[in-house]
């Protein structure tokens, strides 16, 4: 049967339920609240990031030279490498000629230093030839002056 503690009771568990759903909505509202609030920040912090990402690729385009200047600074330092190499070609073609006659030099040089030496050594091998047979003539003239004394 129903009376009215039975019908309090009830009443009062249903009071405490319906409490308990909107504590748990608050909680809700709150959490998706705190939930929104973040992703809006993150949303913020993103922005700002790729604001700054942004302004760095900027600011690399800026320092990069256009693919056209860059090719035709490249072929002017080609060309320039270029002279530059056969300049430096001729200087040591120049030299190279340069060392060869100064060797063909020194070469005819030699040769005629060796041929000035070979006939010194011939002169002093006339020479003391000649000395030699100047003193055994000298000796047999003296040994024959001694036994014909007179």
């Amino acid at each position: 049967m129903v009376t009215r503690s039975n019908v309090d009771d009830r009443l009062e568990t249903v009071k405490q339920r319906q409490d308990d759903h909107v504590e748990l909505a608050k909680e809700r509202w709150e959490a998706h609240r705190a939930v929104h609030a973040a992703v809006a920040e993150s949303l913020r912090d993103y922005k700002v990031e790729a604001n700054e990402w942004r302004q760095t690729l900027q600011d690399l385009r800026l320092t990069f030279m256009p693919k056209g200047e860059f090719l035709s600074e490249h072929r002017a330092l080609e060309a320039k490498l270029h002279g530059e190499i056969q300049a430096l070609a001729g200087i040591v073609t120049a030299l190279d000629t340069r060392i060869d006659t100064n060797t063909s030099d020194i070469k005819d040089t030699r040769t005629e230093q060796t041929a000035r030496r070979s006939v010194f050594a011939d002169s002093r091998n006339v020479l003391g030839t000649a000395g030699i047979l100047f003193g055994i003539v000298a000796s047999v003239l003296l040994i024959l002056d001694r036994l014909n004394p007179g």
